[in-house]
Order: structure tokens, then sequence, then C-alpha cells
């Protein structure tokens, strides 16, 4: 076989690698549709002692968390959470507006279930949008695609 047909099957399989590891650890709509919610409102992490927000949570959903590593209260002020994972896991909470969770937390994620519309954060301002259920794909997905199709391209022009 082609030494350069090798090597570019190798990279196209360690980018899917990265991307699925990259997706798990950092999509919260993809956490919470793997436990079968709809998608991702807020996610909490304990950083120094503090539950520190990811910066894809939806600011929206107004989640407050405070405690520790032993155990977590959280408050949500302006909506209904529909779900509470801890570490990614099945949901330790079944959701309402505030909540305890108890037990060596690193994390915490609060999703949600469709109810209508939904307001998106862009660059250029907030937005509502219906949330069709359609799964969004992130930024490292569309490289590793065409960076597929590119090296495909290269391949079968050298043939």
């Amino acid at each position: 076989m082609n030494k350069s047909f090798i090597i570019s099957i190798m990279m196209i399989l360690t980018l899917i690698a990265a991307s699925s590891i990259a997706l798990a650890i950092k999509n919260i709509d993809v956490e919470c549709q793997a436990n079968g919610f709809a998608f991702g409102v807020a996610k909490y992490a304990l950083v120094d002692s503090a539950y520190q927000a990811d910066p894809e949570s939806d600011a929206n959903y107004k989640v407050s968390v405070t405690g520790d590593a032993q155990g977590a209260s959280w408050t949500s002020s302006q909506n209904y959470i529909d779900g509470v994972l801890k570490n990614g896991q099945t949901p330790a909470l079944s959701g309402g507006y505030s909540g305890n969770v108890a037990g060596d937390i690193s994390y915490l994620t609060f999703c949600g279930y469709n109810h209508g519309t939904r307001s998106v954060s862009t660059p250029v301002g907030s937005q509502s949008v219906t949330y069709d259920g359609v799964p969004e794909f992130s930024l490292l997905t569309l490289a590793i695609a065409v960076i597929g199709v590119g090296l495909g391209l290269a391949v079968l022009r050298k043939h």
C-alpha cells in the first residue's frame, strides 16, 4: 500500500478519536443527550474549592452553585431545570428550581427537555431559536471533515 495513504488514514483516525474525546468532555448538549435530555443548560466544575461555570453555560438560566466536593447546593432563579448530572453520570436529581447533590463531586451538569424556544448567545448577540432536536456539531468536527475530504482528494489525485 502507498505510504502516504496509510499516513492519511492514521491521521484521520487520530483526529476522529480526539474529536470524540473533546465532545464527551466539553459539550454539555452531548453529555445531557447521552443521559436522555434534549440539551445542556449549564455546567459547573469545582475549581480551587469553588464552583465555576463552563463557558458553554446558558446565562439565561441564572444557575448558581455553592458547596464543595462532598456536597453542593444549586438554584436556578429564572428557568426550570429538568435534571442534574453528577460527574456526567445518570441524573443525580430530577430537577426543579433548586436542590442538593451529595458525595464526591467534580462537576455538575444541568439539563433540559424541549419546552419550545431556547435563547442562544452568539458572537453577534442573543437570539431565540426553537430547539428541534437536531444535534449540533462542533468546530472540531467540521475541521476533521474538511481535513478528511482534503486528504481523500489528495490520495485520489495521486492515482
